[in-house]
């Protein structure tokens, strides 16, 4: 059927599960990124304050401003073109996580 979307995964496709290990022994098999929930990676990282509490407490700023920045576009009704993410709240992310 034209214009029917493809199912068969491809090198920008994006595997967004919760945190199941096997998803992403499953994406890496098939060649395509795997991306954990918000709600998942903030409970693993509230899990890590008594172990490590400066790295966890960053991260869970940091996912409480995207969560912040996703309602303010869903209040706002933002479409694709408006709703540009805080690429510092990424980066600070990508800190944390290595």
């Amino acid at each position: 059927m034209a214009g029917t979307p493809s199912c068969e995964p491809s090198s920008t496709s994006v595997l967004l599960t919760d945190g199941y290990a096997a998803y992403l022994r499953y994406a890496e098999k098939i060649g395509i990124t795997h991306a954990q929930c918000w709600s998942q990676s903030r409970r693993s990282f509230f899990e890590a304050l008594d172990a490590e509490p400066e790295g966890a407490t960053s991260a869970l700023e940091q996912i409480k401003a995207m969560y912040a920045l996703e309602e303010n576009i869903a209040t706002k009704n933002l479409g694709p073109s408006q709703a540009h993410p805080a690429p510092d709240v990424f980066k600070a992310l990508g800190r944390v996580f290595l």
